[in-house]
This record gives C-alpha cells, structure tokens and sequence, in this order.
C-alpha cells in the first residue's frame, strides 16, 4: 500500500487512517471508509471457544453499562425533553455543597474563606477553653477550698 498525504498538515499517512495522527484532522478517503466498515464488520474466530468467550466478555461489558446507565437514570429528572441550562444548573447546584468558595468574585471568597476560619478557629477555641477551665478547677480547686475554709466566719 502506497502513503498517502494529510490534506491539512501534509504528514505522510497510510491510506487506511481515518483521522491524521499528527494534526487529527478527518481523512476523506475511500480506503478510510473502508477501514471503517471492516472495523464495524465481525470479528472472525479460530473456534468455538474463541467466540464464546468474546461474547461472554461483551455480556459483562453490556451488563456494566446497563448497571451505569440505570444509576445515571435515576440521577437525571424524568421530565428532560425541553433541555435548560438553568435545569441542569439547579440540579448540580442540588447536588453540590452550598458554598461561595466558588464564586466568581475575589470578596465573596476572600470574605467565605475568612468566615470558615472564624468558625473553625471559634470551634477549637471553645473547646480548649473548656478544657483548660476544667483542668484549672481540678488543680486550683484544693487550694481554693482550703483558703474559704480558713477564712474566719
């Protein structure tokens, strides 16, 4: 077979490619036609067994796809036959975590990162003042209870 030429970046091509490997582009040859329908066409066995299992792998393959495909179904609202943009932005916007740390604006993210570090920081701090308020009740706790008891009445 003789090399044929991509019309767009001029690489050298065999005649059986359908899309040039170096730019990508549609190669509008009969011989890539041809490629095509002998890739569509069946596939030819040695034996039995060779068959068998090449129809048992695309069982497992269709058996996948229709577990997949059911999962999206039912992901997707039933009533998609007037396909929006703002349908399937409130569905993701549903599905996604309420937040504007992916806001467009610089402040909104600035003021939303700010606002999980005050919350995040007002969390601990509670926590360790707690900690720490116990821990000088126990240690401090004898040493005020025998000043109050030597106090005189």
């Amino acid at each position: 077979m003789s090399k044929t030429v991509c019309p767009q970046c001029r690489n050298e091509i065999e005649p059986t490619d359908i899309h040039c490997p170096n730019c990508g582009a549609l190669i509008n040859s009969p011989q890539a036609s041809n490629a095509v329908e002998k890739h569509n066409a069946p596939q030819q066995f040695k034996n039995m067994n060779e068959l068998i299992e090449y129809l048992d792998t695309v069982e497992q393959r269709l058996q996948i796809l229709e577990v997949e495909n059911k999962r999206l179904r039912v992901m997707v609202p039933t009533k998609v036959n007037n396909v929006d943009g703002n349908i399937i932005s409130k569905y993701v916007s549903r599905a996604l975590p309420q937040t504007n740390l992916l806001n467009p604006s610089f402040l909104k993210r600035a003021f939303t990162v700010w606002g999980h570090f005050f919350v995040s920081n007002l969390i601990i701090g509670v926590i360790v003042g707690l900690v720490y308020a116990c821990l000088m009740m126990v240690l401090f706790g004898s040493l005020f209870g025998s000043i109050i008891r030597s106090v005189p009445k």
